[in-house]
């Protein structure tokens, strides 16, 4: 038990001053840790940001709610968030990154747990160059099944019908992988922890883009079709396939097992200097 302890409180220090499995490959963070029932309009958590989380456009209401969505194993965070349109061609709220991404040859994931709800209208998450969007992932108004879309760049359709169920989605974004032109490759609930699988759809775009910021957000009724309503949660942008799905421990998590540690330490040496009496 005393090396058991030793070595976990050694891991949580190690890992709070280097950084948990993986860190070094993640770019942005976003696990909503915040106060519940209050808007994520102004909130500025998380890691690789600049700035913080614009107030909601069109008349939406996306509201911090309790706890977090679960995807299989995979490790959460904080809360999570949900998007009421109320009104507008666009209800949704946006967050800059600290950096951009795709001006140089590199290979960039985005994951994001999302929940439908209801509704036939659009809901999921942007890729944006300033307020320019580039690459949605997510829903698309009258679809059925989990797609990317934008612009001039050809839909991926993943294939796999959407449910009321919590779905993680990554879209790998390999830059320059045909001169200019990117590949886009989607994938549709993979197994967090597990290697790479082959993806549902991929397809290389017509031009190529760099984004420095993302945005969340859902549809307000359309003609026949009706508002849609959903969750967002652990929006992740890293450069390796790990760092956006490996259900690792959170540093938080490491902390607490090394204050464990430390008490079953000092409580095993205290009994043993009451034994030597």
């Amino acid at each position: 038990m005393r090396h058991f302890a030793i070595a976990v409180a050694v891991l949580a220090v190690f890992t709070l001053v280097f950084g948990a499995p993986a860190s070094a490959d993640l770019i942005a963070y976003e696990g909503f840790d915040y106060t519940a029932e209050t808007s994520v309009g102004g909130k500025a958590g998380g890691l690789g940001w600049t700035g913080s989380w614009s107030a909601p456009t069109g008349g939406a209401a996306i509201m911090v709610k309790p706890d977090s969505l679960s995807f299989l194993n995979l490790v959460t965070e904080g809360n999570k968030v949900y998007a009421v349109p109320n009104g507008g061609a666009v209800a949704g709220t946006q967050r800059a990154l600290a950096s951009s991404r795709g001006a140089a040859t590199e290979t960039v994931y985005a994951s994001f747990l999302v929940d439908y709800v209801e509704g036939n209208r659009y809901l999921g998450l942007s890729l944006y160059d300033n307020s320019t969007q580039k690459v949605f992932i997510g829903k698309n108004t009258g679809e059925s099944n989990w797609r990317v879309s934008s612009g001039p760049f050809p839909t991926l359709d993943s294939g796999v019908a959407i449910t009321t169920d919590s779905t993680l989605l990554v879209l790998r974004m390999d830059f320059n992988y045909s001169g200019n032109n990117e590949r886009l490759s989607l994938f549709v609930n993979p197994a967090p922890g597990l290697p790479e699988p082959l993806p549902d759809d991929s397809k290389i775009t017509t031009q190529s883009f760099t984004f420095n910021g993302i945005g969340i957000g859902s549809g307000y009724t359309s003609g026949s079709n009706p508002t849609t309503l959903g969750y967002f949660d652990e929006i992740r942008i890293g450069t390796t396939w790990k760092s956006v799905t490996t259900p690792e421990p959170s540093a938080g998590l490491l902390l607490a097992l090394g204050v464990l540690g430390v008490a079953l330490m000092r409580r095993r040496k205290q009994s043993g200097a009451g034994c030597s009496n």
